[in-house]
């Protein structure tokens, strides 16, 4: 596919279905771009319980509120 398109993804919470969803978009991220043509990026994500996030997490991809 020669054209690509970006989908910027939120996800709400970093439980079970959150952080297994982010992780297969990371594993399987190049699988998905040559497949489909979709670029699929985790922008943000919001958990509220602020012990789920991981302590290697990127600055600025999780939020604890929903402002």
């Amino acid at each position: 596919m020669n054209s690509k398109q970006t989908v910027h993804i939120g996800l709400l919470g970093y439980g079970t279905i959150g952080s297994s969803v982010h992780n297969l978009i990371l594993r399987r991220h190049d699988d998905i771009l040559e497949g489909t043509g979709v670029d699929l990026t985790v922008t943000k994500i919001l958990e509220i319980d602020s012990r789920k996030i991981p302590a290697d997490a990127p600055e600025g991809l999780f939020v604890t509120d929903f402002a």
